[in-house]
Order: C-alpha cells, then sequence, then structure tokens
C-alpha cells in the first residue's frame, strides 16, 4: 500500500483523504478505499518538505500523473460526492513544492513549505 514515492521523484497528484498519527491506522483507511474500488495508498510525510516533515500518514487514492488531471477532477468530485466531502487534489514528490486544489473546477493552488525554524544553539 505505500508506494514508497520519494520526494525526489515525481511529482504526482493524489486525492488526499486523511493524514494520521499511526501508520496502522492509515493502513486500514486506505484498505477501505480499496474495497469500494478506489485505487488506495498510504505515504509516510516524514519525509516530505513540501509537508513540513510532519510525522503522519498520508491515506490517498492515486497517483495520477501531471497529464491526468482531468481524470484526477472527475474523481475527485466523485469522491467528494459519495465518499468524503474534506477530500482534495495534492501533489506528492517534487522536493519541496506542493500544487493543490480543493474544489474539482477550481484552480491549482502553489503551496510553499513553511520555513525551517533554525536550530537551537
Amino acid at each position: 500500500m505505500d508506494l514508497k514515492i520519494s520526494e525526489h521523484n515525481g511529482p504526482v497528484w493524489t486525492i488526499a483523504f486523511y493524514a494520521l498519527g499511526s501508520k496502522s491506522k492509515a493502513t486500514k483507511e486506505a484498505e477501505k478505499l480499496r474495497k469500494k474500488n478506489w485505487n488506495g495508498h498510504i505515504a509516510s510525510l516524514a519525509a516530505y518538505g513540501s509537508a513540513n516533515n510532519k510525522a503522519l500518514w498520508l491515506v490517498y487514492v492515486g497517483p495520477y500523473g501531471l497529464d491526468e488531471e482531468t481524470q484526477l477532477r472527475a474523481d475527485l468530485a466523485s469522491i467528494k460526492k459519495k465518499i468524503r466531502k474534506k477530500a482534495y487534489a495534492v501533489t506528492i514528490g517534487a522536493h519541496g513544492t506542493r500544487r493543490q486544489f480543493n474544489d474539482p473546477d477550481g484552480a491549482v493552488r502553489h503551496v510553499q513549505p513553511k520555513p525551517t525554524p533554525p536550530a537551537a544553539a
């Protein structure tokens, strides 16, 4: 279920469902998506600067190539209607940059990660 898409690969689009603190809970949620015939996966956000290296597990459907935005938007509309209204599209990969949109007909936003505070001396 974890495709191990590194921050240095991609970017690829995903449809994000949850960010959970436990790998086992994330896996269970991804399994529920698979039972509904969606391509559910998980990814650790700990190694993604674009996600501020949070110790969370992303539950998502995908991945979608950058050239598959039409299908991504159609799937997001269906998911928001039938499964989870709070789902949104977000890229993973691409070393430190993130794009996302919440509305299937909405514009893509470029999200910059928060700067990492300097280490204490």
